[in-house]
């Protein structure tokens, strides 16, 4: 496999202009929300600060029930940039797609109603993506705690990295360097109008659409400046119950990921990728889901007893023993579970460290 390329020069000047002075957006910026009030106005503040000026900001309620429109309303009366639509409650993936159907940019990327911006966030994406001609650019991003307002480090630093296809399917299917938000990166919208942005399923579909477009992308490329400020949030859907739909995902995932990988001959990165996803689905379980799932758990067994010796090593040692628990005793409820605690005691012990 290539190597991907590293570059070192600078990415950004504190402001950019484009030479075409017509009013058309370079960039859409797509926001969806609901009943996001408390957070709305910091992030829509910091999009308006933007060095980058041709943008646009569509704005999606998804069927709030708070005043969460009235905000937006607020910043698209004194900037025309801002555009509103509304929609009843149908959740954030058709959110997105009407929001991209509305799109005049020939660039796009997303935002989360509870995060916010540097104000160098699109000049960082644009100028990665127009100086490398890629079709997909991202930068990094940090965590921001509301409870300690603070910011931390992402266990998943980015860094200035020029990829082709198969290295950046690679970096996306072991899920280091390449994560699969959409709101830390920069698409061409003529490659999101090519693949399916409405996934039958709410968890992991930012995974599944970065998936599709990398098999589409030639060029991909990141830089190692931070321009997204994730927002710690516990009660996000990551940590909520576990549903029916989420079965789904992991069918719907592990299928996609195995053809991904097979056709770029990146086998054992596939196996790890699947591996990570079986870890998370069946993390977000209860007990009580056991008896509904059993097809599902036989399914991560079959797929952690067939890891090739080298997706295997590639885990860390504590992770490699709940691996080894699971092939020696068919067992996936109870050590992935276990191992959960273990994440999120070795987690706690890092937010102390951060304090």
């Amino acid at each position: 496999m290539k190597e991907p390329v590293v570059f070192t020069q600078p990415l950004v000047a504190k402001a950019i202009t484009e030479p075409n002075g017509n009013a058309t957006p370079v960039i859409s910026v797509i926001v969806p929300f609901y009943n996001a009030s408390m957070t709305l106005d910091r992030l829509l503040r910091s999009i308006k600060q933007q060095t980058f000026p041709k943008f646009e900001v569509i704005g999606i309620d998804d069927g709030s029930s708070d005043n969460s429109s009235s905000i937006f309303n607020h910043f698209r009366k004194s900037d025309d940039r801002f555009i509103l639509l509304k929609q009843h409650n149908m959740g954030q993936t058709l959110a997105r797609l009407a929001g991209l159907k509305q799109a005049r940019g020939r660039l796009v990327t997303f935002a989360d109603a509870d995060d916010f911006v540097d104000e160098r966030w699109l000049s960082l994406l644009y100028t990665t993506m127009i100086k490398h001609n890629a079709d997909i650019s991202m930068c990094a991003f940090d965590n921001y705690s509301p409870e300690r307002q603070s910011y931390y480090t992402s266990r998943f630093p980015s860094k200035n990295v020029v990829w082709n296809k198969k290295s950046a399917m690679h970096a996306w299917l072991i899920d280091e360097q390449f994560k699969g938000f959409l709101w830390n990166k920069l698409y061409k919208k003529s490659l999101l109008d090519r693949i399916n942005m409405r996934p039958d399923f709410n968890f992991m579909e930012d995974v599944y659409i970065n998936g599709q477009a990398l098999k589409l992308a030639e060029v991909v490329v990141s830089c190692q400046e931070v321009g997204y400020h994730y927002v710690v949030n516990p009660q996000s859907k990551m940590h909520s119950s576990f549903l029916v739909q989420d079965a789904k995902a992991f069918y719907c995932l592990t299928s996609f990921i195995k053809t991904a990988a097979d056709e770029q001959n990146l086998t054992d990165a596939g196996q790890i990728r699947i591996i990570k996803i079986a870890m998370a689905t069946i993390e977000r379980m209860k007990r009580s889901d056991v008896k509904q799932n059993k097809e599902l758990l036989h399914e991560v067994f079959n797929q952690v007893k067939s890891l090739s010796p080298i997706a295997y090593n590639y885990f860390k040692r504590p992770t490699r023993f709940f691996l080894f628990w699971i092939k020696s005793t068919g067992k996936v409820f109870l050590p992935l579970k276990f191992r959960r605690k273990v994440v999120m005691f070795r987690d706690h012990l890092i937010n102390r460290r951060i304090d």
